[in-house]
């Protein structure tokens, strides 16, 4: 059993900090949801080095988490996403 198996987190944090943080809660068994900007996601997403196309500080960050498409949620606000359910 993890300590945080019954946790659920949306994660509005960006570049570095904050999805280091919502990642050690993730690892510890937390359901994050992490919610990027709609025009360009993270910011972290265009920063170097990149390995094939992909930015490692971004992917190295952000392990663990699920990035929710809010583009194919018309009218959907994404702090309502699970608001119902998040605890933190």
């Amino acid at each position: 059993m993890n300590a945080l198996q019954d946790i659920h987190v949306v994660d509005f944090s960006k570049v570095l900090a904050g999805p280091l943080c919502a990642q050690c809660l993730g690892d510890l068994g937390a359901d994050v949801i992490k919610v990027e900007p709609v025009e360009h996601g993270d910011d972290s997403r265009r920063m170097p080095p990149f390995r094939n196309g992909e930015d490692t500080i971004y992917l190295s960050t952000n392990r663990r988490l699920k990035t929710r498409n809010t583009l194919t949620q018309r009218n959907t606000h994404p702090w309502r996403l699970k608001s119902t359910s998040a605890q933190t």
